[in-house]
């Protein structure tokens, strides 16, 4: 019960603490955005959260084959899978 209040009324760790790699600010702004807790806060639509990610500015840009390299370092690995005893029916 303690999880779900913290998850309702406590604001989300920026990601910036919990990752290695660096996130530009205002990238971590959008993403705290995307988690607030009202949903005015919340980007209002699709196409408002989409020019904001475009506006993002990045040292190098984004490409498939950088999206693939991050995906590739990131992926969850089938040995680092939650164990079985863990798992509930229906979540892997």
């Amino acid at each position: 019960m303690k999880t779900i209040i913290k998850h309702v009324n406590a604001e989300p760790e920026p990601p910036s603490r919990r990752c290695a790699d660096p996130i530009p600010p205002e990238l971590e702004t959008i993403i705290l955005d995307c988690l607030a807790k009202r949903p005015e806060a919340r980007p209002q639509s699709a196409d408002e959260l989409m020019a904001r990610l475009e506006a993002v500015p990045l040292a190098q840009a984004w490409t498939p084959d950088r999206s693939q390299e991050w995906w590739d370092r990131h992926r969850p690995r089938p040995d680092t899978q939650r164990p079985a005893e863990v798992r509930r029916p229906g979540i892997a």
